[in-house]
């Protein structure tokens, strides 16, 4: 990213571009840690309760680092915050608004034979679809199904060739109506967190001139890289931008509310 690119994402949070880098080094930190720590701490109790808390091996080794990792990324982001920031507030929901516009990123599927045999979201519950990446969306699109009136769904070039694999996906599991909401938006590369935010900025727009509400949308930084994760919160965290997260792990939904408040509005 050259300074152009780091100087719009810190004006979009702080409202300045001349903050220090301890800003973003705490927001990025924050992000990764409520990322990691659901996750971790999940798969800890799944081992606790399948009885199989004193057999380990060395992928266990993720779920300490998610763990121990975020513990020590908020102890840090705490000491920063004091000195670097005067006021962040993130509440986590697991029953948040239902949304009538939901902004997904669709990720590369690895297994798209599997799709073929998946015509209900029951399916995903079953080997050997439990693993297949398009449960995540689903599960977003599940819940938030009844209020729905638009689906927008960024691809990558990677993702490109499997758009109409994920449309007929969504038809077979919540008919053509569903379907139809969606619209497809290319963004390049989900690495390139300036192509994010802004395909993010744009979108939003979008909608509001659709007659969207921001309080109405919600932004699923589920699908892609862990840039797009930093980049969805960095533009979330003006208030009443939703951003929602679907863990990989026990596949619950959870719901971001970033609030940043500066100094002289305190």
């Amino acid at each position: 990213m050259n300074q152009y690119q780091i100087n719009k994402i810190i004006r979009a949070f702080f409202g300045s571009s001349t903050m220090s880098s301890k800003g973003l080094i705490v927001i990025a930190m924050i992000v990764v840690s409520f990322a990691w720590f659901p996750d971790g701490l999940s798969a800890l109790l799944e081992k606790i309760f399948s009885g199989k808390f004193f057999e380990w091996d060395l992928e266990d080794g993720t779920m300490f680092v998610q763990i121990f990792g975020s513990i020590l990324m908020i102890y840090l982001v705490v000491k920063l915050i004091r000195k670097s920031v005067s006021s962040v507030e993130i509440k986590i929901n697991e029953g948040p608004k239902k949304a009538e516009a939901l902004v997904l990123f669709l990720s590369n599927n690895k297994k798209l034979d599997e799709l073929k045999s998946i015509n209900s979201f029951e399916d995903f519950e079953k080997e050997p679809y439990k693993d297949n990446s398009y449960k995540m969306p689903m599960i977003a699109i599940d819940y938030h199904k009844n209020t729905l009136k638009y689906i927008n769904v960024f691809y990558s070039e990677k993702s490109d060739p499997q758009k109409d694999n994920f449309a007929e996906t969504v038809e077979n599991i919540f008919g053509e109506s569903i379907k139809d909401m969606i619209k497809f938006k290319e963004i390049g590369d989900f690495e390139d967190a300036k192509i994010v935010y802004d395909g993010l900025d744009e979108i939003l727009k979008e909608l509001k001139k659709l007659g969207i509400k921001e309080d109405d949308v919600v932004f699923d930084v589920t699908g892609g890289q862990k840039v797009v994760a930093i980049a969805g919160a960095l533009f979330a965290i003006p208030d009443n931008r939703h951003l929602q997260y679907v863990s990989t792990t026990d596949h619950k939904l959870r719901h971001y509310d970033l609030t940043y408040a500066p100094e002289d509005e305190k």
